[in-house]
């Protein structure tokens, strides 16, 4: 396909993974629909991003193919994309976007409830590894790096995740 640069061009159907970016409590950057959340495509290392050596946030090697092949109208990950609620709602201007569509932060990984269709509050310390709050410095660190990779948009940040927000305090 020609136009896999960084120029922009007409709006593939992809999904949210091609324009927005999910970012949990522990520095997951997980597929995004609980389906998908299973898939973790990396995790941010907090002293190479303190130490500005982290690599690409929006642009790293496993976000730029799943960019591609919805580019090349394929499913990047066939057996978790055909199940996804996401898929379609987003949409691939390049494989190298300087706008955020969506960018959801998972402040807390913990809360108190027992939601009937939510991971119960006792399973959850044996289901992840710490951190279970984002720090506010990593907060801050992840919005500069995402600024010092050019990005020039980020239309909307939501707050939200397996726990509770209100509870990272």
């Amino acid at each position: 396909m020609s136009n896999l640069n960084n120029s922009p061009h007409s709006l593939i159907p992809g999904c949210l993974m091609c324009d927005s970016l999910y970012v949990k409590a522990n520095g997951e950057l997980p597929c995004w629909d609980d389906v998908g959340e299973q898939l973790i495509l990396r995790t941010i290392d907090e002293q190479a991003l303190s130490s500005k050596k982290e690599q690409q946030l929006f642009d790293f090697p496993t976000l730029v193919n799943i960019r591609k092949a919805f580019l090349e109208v394929r499913e990047p990950y066939q057996h978790l994309c055909s199940k996804c609620a996401v898929r379609g709602h987003g949409t691939v201007t390049s494989l190298y976007p300087k706008i955020i569509r969506v960018l959801h932060i998972e402040p807390s990984y913990l809360c108190q409830l027992a939601c009937p269709q939510c991971v119960e509050p006792k399973l959850r310390l044996q289901l992840k590894k710490p951190p279970y709050n984002m720090s506010l410095s990593f907060y801050h660190k992840l919005l500069q790096q995402l600024q010092d990779e050019e990005i020039a948009t980020i239309r909307l940040v939501h707050f939200e995740g397996r726990g509770e927000p209100l509870l990272n305090n």
